[in-house]
């Protein structure tokens, strides 16, 4: 089974964090694709996660994996943005 997210991350993308970040999910099995899958870029700062383990997992198993991995990058992503936006006020939100 195959589990997807696509994810806008604007504040990791920007700053240069989402290179770092994608490397560590990386290793735990977990493929950044862009917008139009495999061989793609990211458009918009727009990313397709996904699990590359496909086999010899339990669905929830890997829908529990895929989850916890996506929610903390949106938390990185919140923490990022709420960050830059302070130092930048409206600059960033435009």
């Amino acid at each position: 089974m195959r589990v997807s997210f696509m994810l806008h991350l604007p504040a990791l993308s920007m700053t240069g964090h989402v290179d770092e970040l994608f490397a560590a999910i990386g290793k735990l099995g977990i493929a950044v694709r862009g917008v139009y899958g495999e061989g793609s870029k990211s458009t918009g700062h727009i990313y397709q996660i996904s699990n590359q383990v496909t086999l010899g997992l339990a669905e929830n198993e890997i829908i529990e994996k895929m989850t916890e991995v996506v929610n903390r990058i949106i938390s990185q992503e919140k923490e990022l943005r709420n960050k830059i936006s302070k130092e930048t006020g409206i600059a960033f939100t435009d």
